[in-house]
């Protein structure tokens, strides 16, 4: 596995952004993941991470894809 101290891509803090959200507004449709908005935000989708409706939540699909972490170092 791959340090992530010596990653050079940069991590992504919780919260918002314009990426997240147009990531998160396109997992919406139905040629993507046809998600839903079942809670907002990525902190809660970790939070959520063992209920199955993560599955389908929109920012749970966000912050996977863009590697959300709780501490990022930017």
């Amino acid at each position: 596995m791959a340090d992530p101290s010596r990653d050079p891509a940069p991590s992504i803090r919780d919260g918002d952004s314009k990426l997240l959200t147009l990531i998160h507004e396109v997992t919406h449709f139905d040629d993507t993941f046809s998600s839903f908005d079942t809670w907002y935000g990525t902190k809660n989708a970790r939070d959520h991470a063992e209920d199955p409706r993560s599955r389908v939540n929109a920012d749970s699909i966000a912050g996977y894809i863009l590697g959300v972490v709780a501490k990022a170092s930017i």
